[in-house]
């Protein structure tokens, strides 16, 4: 077994990086302990979310839109042996590189790993440029890393070396060190790179041919064969791909042309067959009596896996997103990949209906599912159950105050159907029907279980009077993992009234359809597929909508103001530039010439609405460094003012996070035993040691040590995800260019009085580049939103027989005349 090494040289600082298209792959490495000591994810910048896979995957999922077949950068940066940065040193090489390649200020996330007592940092950056949906160039990249280092070495008074790019004046080049990839092949095929090299630079310099050099290599057990531009590469017996003037001393590409001209190039094999030809040497010995290592060869050239990780987050994947999977698996031959991956006989091509274009792929397992579901909801809509007194639902409509149309909407719910769903666009009243159906289910003695995809949500639905509320997560671990606990039991003929119910995914409606129907009970799905979609594979809510029906909630009720009832309702309906319009027209959308402009824009006018008390009000951010600035700038104001007090620090998972008395708390965790749930508000109302007390916007006394629960933070401001079901006061929302959509739909409808919001021209240029920007689709749905070839031919031959029917009766109806 060989050993995986780097070259153990005194190295000046290095710098390398690449494009790179796969996420997981790298969320992979970046994460390794068994290589590090120590791995800590120093920063993430420009993303909804706060974890690095979520983080790595944003970045790599605005590229949809785009042609990039490698949407990432990653860069790793390391110094010599005996110098050493600090965390703001490392911070500004980081800096100074993105600079370099043109990244400047792009979403990035930033790890340190320790390896051998000795620090280097990874960063990843989005080269998707948003305002234009085009991908930033990389080219001369290799250039740019060698420039930033010899830079950096001097800005930190490091020893400057000799660069193969920068300040030759005559030196040789310095030695070739292993390049990211290499190294991580390396470790994967257990090779030891120094070894490899000493042995073809031996093989080179004793051949005197380029066939001698062939022959010399396979009796080697190693193989020659053509790369990109048909650069010669060596396979080693573990299928692993290496450039051979890198593996030979003092060689380079042209020496190793001249050197290897006697070779016919259409007798060399390509990569794809010399590393299909070493896997089945290497598995040949057993390979007839072992099935296992059969597969083996097998999964080596599959690119199945893949895809089927594509669809884990969503019901189709477009060919662009296909590529870019396969570009990672497969460094060639991604064409030839893809022609076999879509020839599979269980992978079907989707088509738009009206042009029959090609919008992505899917599986028969995953239609046949989605399609199950949706028949499983029909035949369960058209059960009946037992049916609600009128004088119970009469006198809930009238304790509730509600109006004609959530009379409708409560009427329907209660009908007897043992499926119902109600849709209910922002602000228009869902929690006052919901609570109106569970009192009127109660009335007659009935059971009702309220159910959310968030804890946050669950808690609102018990602050609304429902007794028994969780989320759908919970009460679906119960029934499959505790059966016999009070909490997986759904009493005979109950009804399940699920808010939200537009983020659960496909697996979830699966489960939840089967324990109503093993229950008997009706099942109320409340929802607004306008609003943020589940984070796994789902959009099912349209679907059902689609072929079950339902009651819609139009009236906005939310705003207090008709104007902003009327922009709500516009932002519902998609129509972005109207709504905008209404804002921009009351001077509610505030210009400023720079993010950071706009930022002291949104904290005076927090500053100037919050003289007399805070009320309920919220700030909206789309990435958590931007949270974390405006978190920090809107305490220093409540500690000038006097209103927070007896500053502590506390290390949290966030990060040290500087808390107060009178400060405004976000929980980003769950405890359930101390009533903490996640995303939920509070004020802090004492602090002694590591003990903190709280009281919650839901009216509840919560006190916990920091040093058993460390999942918080300051409260002001946060991202999206934390404003969805809720209703505030005021809002104010600082606009980056990734806003999309639905985002934008619930962070500009989250308030009862004004929403103001923040934009930077170097953001959006213009209203028209903002109205682009805020409106472009983050929704995909499910695959049955388009149609299999198949289906469009049984389609057109449905709409040629009426055509042909229609014709036989006007012909009858004129020969009678």
């Amino acid at each position: 077994m060989h050993r995986c090494r780097c070259l153990e040289v005194d190295a000046p600082m290095i710098i390398k990086g690449k494009s790179r298209g796969s996420a997981r792959e790298l969320v992979a490495h970046l994460r390794r302990l068994d290589t590090n000591e120590h791995m800590e994810v120093v920063q993430i910048r420009g993303t909804v979310a706060d974890d690095l896979p979520g983080a790595l995957a944003e970045l790599a999922a605005v590229a949809a839109g785009t042609r990039c077949k490698r949407p990432l950068y990653h860069a790793a940066l390391n110094t010599r042996i005996e110098e050493h940065l600090t965390r703001d040193q490392w911070l500004l090489a980081v800096d100074e590189l993105e600079t370099r390649l043109g990244l400047s200020g792009q979403p990035r996330t930033v790890v340190m790993h320790v390896k051998g007592g000795r620090a280097h940092v990874h960063c990843v950056w989005s080269r998707i440029d948003t305002a234009r949906m085009c991908a930033i160039p990389d080219s001369h990249n290799y250039r740019i890393h060698e420039e930033a280092a010899r830079a950096l070495e001097r800005q930190f008074g490091h020893e400057v070396v000799q660069g193969a790019f920068t300040d030759r004046d005559g030196v040789p080049r310095p030695a070739r060190t292993p390049r990211t990839w290499e190294l991580q092949q390396a470790a994967r095929t257990d090779t030891d790179l120094e070894a490899l090299s000493a042995q073809v630079t031996a093989l080179w310099n004793t051949a005197d041919t380029g066939n001698a050099f062939v022959a010399a290599l396979h009796e080697a057990g190693i193989v020659l064969a053509l790369g990109n531009r048909r650069q010669f590469v060596i396979v080693d017996a573990s299928g692993a791909v290496h450039s051979l003037a890198r593996r030979i001393a003092g060689a380079d590409t042209a020496r190793v042309r001249e050197r290897l001209r006697d070779l016919d190039l259409d007798a060399v094999p390509t990569v794809a067959v010399a590393r299909a030809g070493q896997l089945e040497r290497q598995f040949a010995p057993s390979v007839q009596g072992t099935a296992e290592e059969s597969d083996l060869i097998t999964a080596a050239r599959d690119p199945r896996p893949a895809f089927d990780q594509l669809l884990k987050t969503r019901s189709f994947a477009t060919e662009n997103e296909i590529r870019h999977a396969l570009a990672e698996q497969l460094p060639h031959g991604v064409d030839t990949a893809l022609q076999r991956l879509l020839a599979a006989p269980d992978i079907v091509a989707l088509h738009e209906p009206e042009t029959r274009s090609v919008v992505g792929y899917t599986t028969l397992g995953i239609r046949a599912e989605e399609q199950g579901l949706v028949t499983r909801a029909v035949r369960l809509s058209r059960r009946s159950g037992a049916a609600v007194p009128e004088t119970h639902i009469a006198d809930a409509i009238t304790r509730h105050g509600l109006d004609e149309e959530q009379a409708a909407a409560v009427r329907h719910a209660l009908s007897g159907h043992r499926l119902v769903l109600i849709e209910g666009r922002a602000g228009t009243g869902k929690s006052a029907v919901l609570s109106a159906i569970r009192a009127a289910v109660e009335a007659q003695g009935g059971s009702v279980i309220g159910l959310a995809p968030t804890n946050a949500v669950a808690d609102d639905m018990r602050a609304s009077g429902f007794e028994r509320a969780a989320t759908v997560h919970s009460l679906l671990w119960y029934r499959a993992h505790a059966p016999e606990h009070a909490n997986a039991q759904i009493p005979r003929g109950a009804l399940i009234a699920v808010d939200e119910a537009a983020m659960l995914d496909v697996q979830r409606y699966r489960e939840l359809l089967e324990a109503a129907e093993a229950s008997k009970a009706t099942l109320c799905l409340v929802g607004d597929d306008h609003q943020l979609p589940a984070i796994e594979r789902g959009g099912l809510f349209t679907d059902l909508v689609r072929a079950v029906g339902s009651v819609e909630l139009q009236t906005v009720r939310r705003q207090t103001r008709h104007w902003a009832r009327a922009a709500a309702r516009a932002l519902s309906e998609g129509r972005f530039r109207d709504a905008l319009e209404a804002y921009a027209e009351r001077g509610l959308i505030h210009w400023s010439a720079g993010l950071e402009q706009a930022r002291a824009a949104l904290v005076a006018r927090y500053t100037q609405d919050t003289v007399d008390a805070r009320g309920r009000r919220f700030v909206f951010c789309y990435t958590n460094q931007e949270v974390k600035r405006l978190n920090d700038a809107l305490q220093a104001v409540e500690v000038v003012r006097g209103r927070v007090g007896s500053l502590q620090t506390f290390e949290t998972e966030q990060g040290t996070v500087r808390l107060g008395t009178g400060d405004r708390l976000s929980f980003r965790g769950t405890d359930k035993r101390r009533g903490i749930l996640n995303g939920a508000l509070a004020t802090v109302e004492h602090i002694e040691a590591d003990m903190i007390s709280v009281l919650t916007d839901a009216g509840r006394r919560v006190t916990f040590d920091a040093r058993e629960f460390s999942q918080f933070d300051l409260g002001y401001a946060g991202t999206i995800y934390r404003g969805q079901g809720k209703t505030l006061d005021e809002t104010y929302v600082l606009h980056t260019s990734h806003w999309r959509d639905a985002s934008t739909y619930v962070a500009l409808t989250r308030s009862r009085a004004e929403t103001h919001l923040f934009v930077a021209r170097s953001e959006a240029k213009s209203f028209k580049e903002l109205t682009g920007q805020v409106s472009r689709q983050s929704h995909r749905g499910s695959s049955l939103k388009f149609f299999t070839a198949e289906e469009l031919d049984r389609i057109k031959q449905n709409e040629n027989l009426i055509t042909k029917e229609s014709a036989r009766e006007r012909a009858y109806i004129q020969a009678q005349e």
